[in-house]
């Protein structure tokens, strides 16, 4: 499918020059708990999918191009309870991007990876609600009125927020 996809591109556009990658799935709770399908669920969607995607899109860039891979906060932090799946998804991005800026250096084209934090949508609604005691009883509205002051600017991220990073 990214083969195809990136096919289209060049074949609407005349050519590539830029590709944002952004994929993700969550899968929260224990590690103890978690099963064959549920990983290779999430590493597919969250890791294998940027990746392939970002290889076809390289493969019909010409010179200077820019890769832009979506990680995450919690890909980079030092560990998050329950996340063991999501997280190291996401931190096998982080790495990917630091081999891949490397290799695409022969064609000029850079790779980064944007990695944010907690953005106002339904999968961040669920995972807040499993942190926040009572959380399912909440509203979209309190759990981010609760989940806001995780946040050193005390708000929680809007899409809008990584749109403005990427473009």
């Amino acid at each position: 499918e990214s083969e195809k996809l990136m096919d289209d591109v060049v074949k609407h556009f005349g050519k590539l020059d830029i590709c944002c990658s952004n994929s993700g799935v969550v899968s929260f709770g224990h590690f103890k708990d978690v099963t064959p399908e549920e990983f290779d669920r999430v590493f597919t969607i969250n890791t294998r999918g940027q990746f392939f995607v970002a290889k076809a899109a390289y493969k019909r860039m010409e010179m200077g191009g820019r890769i832009i891979l979506m990680g995450s906060i919690t890909g980079q932090a030092k560990g998050v309870p329950k996340h063991a799946v999501y997280s190291g998804s996401k931190g096998a991005i982080e790495t990917f991007t630091r081999c891949m800026a490397i290799d695409a250096g022969e064609k000029r084209v850079t790779v980064n990876c944007v990695a944010p934090g907690g953005i106002k949508t339904d999968m961040y609604h669920a995972v807040c609600r499993e942190y926040i005691p009572n959380g399912d009883q909440l509203s979209d509205d309190q759990v981010d009125e609760y989940a806001c002051t995780w946040s050193p600017h005390n708000r929680v991220g809007q899409p809008i927020d990584i749109a403005r990073v990427v473009c």
